[in-house]
This record gives structure tokens, C-alpha cells and sequence, in this order.
């Protein structure tokens, strides 16, 4: 079976050669050499009623990622796996400090009676805020050494959220950076989502019920050391499907690096 794929990349780059900067977007925060760390792994098969509740917020300087997931299956049968993993030390391009993948599969007749239902609800989001700053370049390997590093804003959120499902393979990818020992490594925030039918089961290839796949950014960088804004990007995409669907859905926000 052909997928059809969404890919949405939002990427701000600047290059610093001389003199002021006049417009610069998000940076990272940096860390320590140590940090903390959170691990969670879930895997369950129910038949009959599933409730996960996810909340997590980490914050740093100006800089915090969030997610939260909820999930509710009245009767059917659910198959569920979770890991989800926060590292609060200085992250790397390969290795976020934030990082969850879902995979779950719900049927409403799975328990003999076809009247189950299923809700979704999934979310991660980072926002970055920064005053401006005078000193060597950051961005950049090359720059004056009084460099100005303008004020920055911005707030990214990406999720997937399901009512009334009967039928559903569902697989999403998370991840989120905030904290790095260098602005070469960029803020960030990646969400895939796949939703499709159980094989054998139902309706097969199409998943059925009501969903929306969504992301939101509103990314400000300032104009040298004052308050007036140098660039900005603000961006909405939602996709709503009701009835039978297939939907694979690719979405990403990453600062200059």
C-alpha cells in the first residue's frame, strides 16, 4: 500500500559576518555536564476499560518542552506500548533531551461487543523566550566579538487528538531540545503520526472515528538590542478527518544552527 505523507519543516538560519547582528532566532539554552532523568516504559493489553494519563513539563532558563498524553478506551480491546524518556543534561542533534513513541491499536468489538469507543489526546510543545545580549558570536564560528544576539520568542505545538474511535493503529514519534552546550545545537520539536486500520480487523487499511493532527508556531527574533521584532513566522496546519482514514502526518520546527 502507497502511504501519503504530510512533511512540514519550519527552519530559520542566519549567518553572522560583521558588524551587529541585525536579526537572530531561538537559541538553546545551555546545561550542566550531569543532569536529570526521567524513564518510562508501559505495555499493556486490556480488554474492557484503558485510562493512561501523561503530563510532563521541564524548564530551563526562558526555555520549557511540555507533553501530555490521555487516552480512554470504554470496553473493546487495547494494545498499548509507551517509552518516553527526558535527559535534562546538554543535548545533541541525535539525541534530544526529550523523546516518547506510541504504539497502540484499539478495537471496539474486541471484547465481543461493538459499542466500545476510544478517545486520543497527545501534545508536546516547546517554547523559548530570551532577552538580547552583547558578546561573541554564538551562532556562527566566525563574528566580532561584540556581536549583539537579539531577544527571541517562540512557541511550537504539535499533537494529535481522537473522539469516538472504533478502529485505529496508531503510531506517533515525539521528540523536543531546549538544553545544549552550544547554539549549534538548535531548539527543536518533531512529531510524526501514522493512523490507519488494523490489519484483519474491521475495516482493515482505515482506521474509523473522528481525528485532528495539528501544528501551531509563532517564532519572533529580534533586531539588535531593542524590542523591535527583526523576523517572525507564524504558522497553523490542521488536518480533520471523520469517517474511515489514513493519515501518516510528518511535522517539525528547528531553529538556526
Amino acid at each position: 500500500m502507497v502511504r501519503k505523507g504530510v512533511l512540514l519543516t519550519i527552519a530559520l538560519c542566519v549567518l553572522i559576518f560583521a558588524g551587529p547582528v541585525s536579526s537572530q532566532t531561538v537559541r538553546t539554552v545551555g546545561g550542566g555536564p550531569g543532569g536529570d532523568q526521567v524513564y518510562s516504559m508501559t505495555d499493556a493489553h486490556v480488554i474492557g476499560t484503558f485510562i493512561q494519563h501523561t503530563d510532563l513539563a521541564y524548564s530551563n532558563g526562558g526555555s520549557t518542552i511540555g507533553y501530555r498524553q490521555n487516552i480512554m478506551a470504554v470496553d473493546g480491546e487495547t494494545r498499548y506500548t509507551r517509552d518516553l524518556s527526558l535527559d535534562t543534561s546538554n543535548a545533541t542533534v541525535a539525541s534530544p533531551n526529550f523523546e516518547a513513541q506510541t504504539a497502540l491499536t484499539y478495537d471496539a468489538a474486541g471484547d465481543g461487543n461493538p459499542s466500545g469507543t476510544m478517545m486520543y489526546d497527545e501534545a508536546t510543545a516547546v517554547s523559548a523566550y530570551g532577552e538580547s545580549t552583547t558578546g561573541s558570536s554564538l551562532s556562527c564560528p566566525f563574528g566580532p566579538a561584540d556581536a549583539t544576539l537579539p531577544a527571541y520568542s517562540a512557541q511550537v505545538v504539535a499533537g494529535t487528538s481522537m473522539i469516538g474511535v472504533s478502529e485505529v493503529a496508531l503510531d506517533t514519534q515525539a521528540s523536543a531540545t531546549i538544553t545544549a552546550a552550544s547554539p549549534d545545537v538548535p531548539v527543536s520539536l518533531n512529531y510524526n503520526v501514522n493512523a490507519e486500520g488494523i490489519p484483519g480487523v474491521g475495516n482493515d487499511t482505515f482506521a474509523e472515528g473522528s481525528a485532528t493532527f495539528y501544528m501551531t508556531a509563532d517564532v519572533k527574533g529580534g533586531a539588535g538590542s531593542g524590542t523591535a521584532t527583526g523576523s517572525e513566522i507564524s504558522y497553523n496546519d490542521v488536518t480533520n478527518v471523520n469517517g474511515l482514514f489514513d493519515v501518516a502526518k510528518q511535522m517539525s520546527y528547528s531553529s538556526a544552527a
